[in-house]
């Protein structure tokens, strides 16, 4: 929830406001960032005083060119007086909206002469807002229900996001009346809606993971078939929750034929997504042109697996760089795994590089051990693997110029004779 004096982002207390709004808080320059996307409609909301072109003067109730929108002065004179060099960057404005709607009109009437190509958009494409946030709204002391009319949904970030940033005091109840145009979107938001209401806390990380993965655990995708089956064999989406949702008996059965095509989905096996999602992009010529604006709008870290799932639908594990290693590494992990394992202290292997006490080092032979006997192993087994316990240490890592302190497994000791460590 956003409040005064506390970060807009992680929630903690703090002084720092944006200095462009100067209404948001920020703890730090990393959550002011990391929230820009959210922040920044509301920001240019915000920030009314804007600097005049031609005479620079900075004030409240600034005009723009009708023409550009994006040129703002004072008055009609000082307009008129930076007219001659405004005009090339607005006649180029205008020149790239109107092509820019050229393309619009003809990529919709391409849609209408091939339905096929329309696309179902499981995941939104703007960051999740706080539809109600009462501190600058209502109040947070406001305490009457609330209703909320949300058209065209898509998936449930908004009122996820809205529930979580309700103050603790709000005791009241929110209705949330959503509907969406496409049965498959709708269909997944009460999916996700029901395992929440069915798993609480203990299903929030199952539903993240179903939400937005592309690969998921065997546990969580018993979980997801055990909730479509329910809803399957229900009668009532009132009943079924208790009340929690509710939804028309003729829009359930439409409900209900996606969630028996996903059951039937989850039975077959093989490289059938891959080959049926490239047999669709072959028809659509003007795909490659908007997967490659999309990939250069996102994060560099994204832009590897967000080619990988438009080219395969995230089936091509051989393009999973990060999931499987060459011949060459493979042979050099486990000729390292084996002098780790023969050695008898680690302080020795490693001429004093690292340090590790013996009871905590026997500790980890049995971890190499069962990666060396594991690298044995071929097959599918690895997907089955569902989770795993550790146990935490602290490594120690100290340079030419300042000690530097970790949380790793095992309580290692590490110590650097060479200063560019630093840099790790």
């Amino acid at each position: 929830m956003n409040k005064a004096s506390h970060c807009w982002r992680c929630e903690a207390h703090c002084t720092q406001q944006c200095s462009r709004c100067r209404v948001a808080f920020y703890c730090s320059k990393e959550c002011q960032k990391q929230d820009k996307w959210r922040h920044e409609p509301d920001c240019d909301d915000a920030a009314l005083k804007m600097k005049c072109l031609a005479c620079g003067v900075v004030h409240e109730g600034m005009k723009k060119c009708v023409n550009c929108l994006e040129a703002v002065y004072c008055s009609v004179e000082c307009q008129r007086s930076h007219w001659p060099r405004h005009r090339p960057s607005c006649q180029t404005t205008v020149e790239r909206v109107l092509k820019l709607v050229e393309k619009l009109k003809t990529f919709s009437e391409l849609k209408e002469k091939t339905p096929g190509l329309a696309a179902t958009y499981y995941w939104g494409n703007q960051p999740a807002v706080d539809m109600i946030n009462l501190s600058m709204n209502e109040g947070e002391e406001y305490s009457n229900p609330l209703a909320l009319l949300l058209c065209g949904v898509g998936d449930p970030r908004n009122v996820l996001l809205t529930i979580a940033s309700l103050p603790d005091v709000y005791q009241k109840q929110v209705m949330f009346v959503m509907n969406d145009i496409c049965p498959c979107t709708l269909a997944r938001t009460v999916l996700l809606l029901y395992m929440l209401y069915k798993g609480g806390d203990d299903m929030a990380s199952a539903v993240i993971h179903i939400w937005y993965s592309l690969r998921i655990s065997e546990q969580d995708f018993t979980s997801l078939l055990l909730a479509l089956q329910e809803l399957v064999d229900c009668t009532e989406l009132r009943t079924l929750t208790e009340e929690f949702m509710d939804i028309p008996d003729d829009q359930l059965i439409q409900l209900k034929d996606v969630w028996n095509t996903w059951l039937r989905l989850a039975q077959r096996e093989g490289s059938w997504v891959t080959k049926l999602r490239q047999e669709a992009n072959s028809g659509d010529f003007g795909r490659e042109k908007g997967i490659n604006h999309y990939i250069h709008a996102i994060p560099k870290e994204h832009k590897n697996s967000t080619r990988r799932y438009f080219d395969t639908g995230g089936n091509d594990m051989a393009s999973a760089y990060s999931l499987r290693i060459s011949e060459q590494g493979f042979t050099l992990l486990l000729l390292a795994l084996q002098e780790l394992v023969d050695s008898t202290e680690l302080l020795t292997l490693t001429e004093e590089f690292m340090d590790i006490p013996a009871d905590q080092l026997i500790q980890l032979r049995d971890v190499w051990n069962t990666w060396l006997r594991l690298a044995q192993r071929e097959g599918s087994w690895v997907t089955k693997v569902v989770d795993f316990n550790g146990f935490f240490g602290t490594l120690t890592f100290t340079t030419a110029y300042r000690p530097m302190y970790f949380h790793l497994p095992g309580g290692i000791k590490m110590q650097s004779r060479k200063s560019v460590m630093t840099n790790l």
